[in-house]
């Protein structure tokens, strides 16, 4: 048994579970996951903005209890203290500009106040946003020092992602 798992492991065989799965030609990747606690979807769909190549800068829809949770990862500091409310614009194609409040949190991968999440009723509405934009979703996020920084999420590809993680349910 030791044997054939070292075998799987050097073939890579157990990496497709953990990688993300790209939506070809499109900024759009996904993860399936599941809870292993309460067996419930808790799978995730990516979108990176379409000004940073790097892949630092994204959308994610995160699946909790059958929601999606909307957070935004960006290499630039939005605030000055976790917990942080900010003020952003959101729009989708060219329809009408909406507007709420986000709260700052630590990147957990780069411990820097670049990490906005939405409450789940605002999400939800995002998650409507991305999901009738026919090319994209721009953000406008308002830093606590005064400036704003726009994000552009290109849709194309996220229709698919969403169905394969089964639709957060």
């Amino acid at each position: 048994m030791r044997n054939t798992l070292l075998i799987a492991l050097s073939l890579g065989l157990f990496t497709s579970a953990l990688a993300d799965t790209n939506i070809p030609n499109t900024r759009v990747s996904y993860k399936v996951k599941q809870d292993p606690m309460y067996d419930q979807n808790a799978s995730m769909v990516f979108v990176d903005d379409s000004a940073d190549r790097s892949g630092k800068t994204y959308a994610a829809f995160v699946c909790d209890s059958g929601d999606a949770q909307f957070l935004l990862y960006s290499p630039t500091i939005l605030g000055s203290y976790a917990g942080e409310k900010l003020d952003f614009s959101i729009r989708a194609d060219k329809g009408v500009v909406k507007s709420g409040l986000a709260t700052l949190q630590h990147d957990n991968q780069t411990g820097r106040l670049s990490r906005i999440e939405m409450g789940y009723g605002v999400s939800m509405e995002i998650l409507t946003m991305f999901m009738s934009a026919k090319n994209q979703v721009v953000i406008r996020v308002d830093r606590s020092s005064g400036s704003a920084v726009t994000y552009t999420f290109p849709t194309k590809g996220f229709m698919q992602a969403y169905r394969a993680i089964n639709s957060c349910e």
